[in-house]
């Protein structure tokens, strides 16, 4: 029998914190954890307008501030699910059923509409 205290450790593949880097942690991989990253930033995001437009100041500072916390992780995880499965597709679904369309707005930048 194979002692216990023999096993090998894990390795993290966690690099050194070298000062001034971005980010100390290891590069996102999981997409599932990716798609639980982009949930919440969206939640957060989304609290806080509903606060600002609430006039709930206080909240809505507190949830900004938690969501500039989150956004370098949200960008790596949006960049990794962009990796696997393109968004404008959906984009411009989305854009079409409002009524938008490229060839009757060709020199309108998005969100400068008129709607």
């Amino acid at each position: 029998m194979p002692n216990k205290n023999n096993k090998r450790r894990r390795n993290n593949n966690r690099p050194n914190p070298i000062p001034g880097a971005p980010s100390p942690h290891p590069p996102l991989k999981s997409r599932r954890l990716a798609r639980k990253i982009t949930t919440q930033f969206h939640k957060v995001t989304t609290l806080a307008s509903r606060a600002q437009a609430d006039g709930d100041l206080v909240l809505a500072e507190r949830l900004g501030k938690e969501a500039e916390e989150m956004r370098e992780g949200y960008q790596e995880a949006s960049r990794l699910s962009t990796r696997f499965h393109s968004t404008s597709r959906w984009v411009l679904k989305v854009l079409s059923e409002m009524g938008w369309s490229s060839s009757s707005n060709s020199g309108v930048a998005c969100g400068e509409g008129g709607g």
